[in-house]
């Protein structure tokens, strides 16, 4: 199996991805390697792995119309910066286009929705800070009950308004 050699220390997300093997289907990367999962059929081609996502060109649609070149560091950048969405559509110069969700590295692999659920149900305990990747604030909300309630209140709203981000500074992904 491929181990991404070439690439940064930082993997990709555990997430679907082309199939590097076999082209027109869908492959699960765990995080550390690919699995035996596999989509097969009609699936529209996304980036390529490796230094390809690194150094390739992405165009976003933007109202009907081409935005771009764009290289990765850029999507991650206007991502923290909330100036595009995980739905919105990306293609690079020699793809269809495709979700911006799929582009590895830009978005969380946090959801936005489970993070907000937890917030709300079990806060108080640190249970949403922990799933975020916050070991230190959640075991500080443990310790502290959700400071008496007040700061799991105040996770909830954050949270609710997507104003938070993941342990590695990426928006969660909606």
């Amino acid at each position: 199996m491929s181990d991404f050699s070439g690439l940064p220390p930082q993997r990709p997300p555990a997430n679907w991805y082309p199939d590097p093997e076999v082209p027109g289907s869908l492959r699960y990367w765990d995080g550390q390697a690919w699995t035996e999962h596999r989509q097969r059929g009609n699936v529209a081609p996304g980036p390529a792995f490796g230094p390809a996502v690194v150094g390739a060109s992405y165009y976003l649609q933007i109202m009907g119309q081409d935005s771009g070149p764009y290289t990765h560091l850029d999507l991650q950048r206007m991502a923290i910066a909330r100036q595009i969405t995980a739905p919105q559509m990306v293609r690079t110069s020699d793809s269809a286009w495709f979700p911006l969700s799929s582009v590895p590295g830009v978005f969380s692999d946090k959801d936005w929705t489970t993070a907000l659920i937890l917030s709300i149900l079990v806060g108080g305990f640190g249970v949403d800070q922990f799933y975020l990747g916050n070991v230190g604030l959640g075991i500080g909300k443990l310790l502290t009950l959700g400071g008496c309630g007040i700061w799991a209140l105040v996770d909830i709203i954050r949270i609710a308004t997507n104003s938070v981000n993941d342990s590695m500074g990426r928006p969660l992904r909606k």
